[in-house]
């Protein structure tokens, strides 16, 4: 990752230290990884993206790619070893046809095969990282995906997290874990005068639904919300 240039700005020099101070404030630290999409890794290992029209993709990986599997896993691996008490892996998924048009990918391409590959990837996942303690959980609009992992418990994340607007929603995300998943925790949006406007109702639909949490998303990333409001929104734990 370093070599091909995927830092950027580093924010922490320190991860480690940064997330015990976090932990000694009680906070709950999540760190999110982009998977099967990943602009980085795509540009630098051709030869490991979905191919589109016969030539390579600039964005999105073949989930069917054991090499990706195992880059992926050994960042995420070692960001458990850093603290993070949680790491949401989002695009755990195959491409959209407007994402990539006309894609070919390693294996042949068919219900059954892509099924296999993220249920593959997920059961690897927690093998990997069980000795670590950390919770897994699976976010972004590739929250229940449209090829459910199955029934298998040991290839599922402890936490479905959708975010808004997601194309298939919240019901298609509960409907693909059929009960199984720990938890379904998702995201609402904030950062718009109507959002904020929302918020309360929002989390009062989180609550009449029996989600066991929800996560505030600002896509500007600035989270300017009244601290009034903070404090009536609930629980600490939530």
């Amino acid at each position: 990752a370093g070599q091909m240039g995927a830092f950027g700005a580093v924010k922490f020099e320190d991860i480690a230290a940064f997330i015990g101070d976090m932990h000694r404030q009680g906070v709950y630290v999540v760190g999110r990884m982009s998977v099967f999409k990943d602009s980085v890794l795509a540009e630098h290992n051709p030869a490991w993206t979905v191919k589109s029209k016969g030539r390579a993709n600039m964005f999105w990986l073949d989930p069917f790619r054991q090499d990706v599997w195992n880059y992926d896993l050994t960042i995420a691996k070692e960001a458990a070893g850093d603290g993070f008490d949680e790491l949401q892996l989002d695009n755990v998924r195959f491409p959209e046809t407007w994402d990539v048009p006309e894609a070919s990918y390693s294996r042949r391409d068919s219900p059954g095969n892509r099924s296999s590959a993220i249920t593959g990837f997920w059961r690897e996942a927690r093998r990997q990282l069980a000795p670590f303690g950390v919770c897994l959980s699976q976010g972004g609009p590739s929250a229940g995906p449209s090829d459910p992992p199955g029934a298998d418990p040991s290839a599922l994340p402890d936490y479905f997290a959708p975010q808004p607007g997601s194309g298939r929603g919240w019901s298609g995300a509960d409907a693909s874990t059929s009960g199984r998943v720990r938890a379904f925790r998702p995201y609402i949006p904030c950062g718009t005068a109507l959002a904020d406007h929302n918020l309360q109702a929002a989390v009062a639909a989180c609550r009449a639904a029996g989600v066991s949490g929800w996560v505030i998303c600002d896509s500007g990333g600035t989270y300017d919300i009244p601290r009034d409001l903070i404090s009536t929104l609930g629980a600490r734990d939530e």
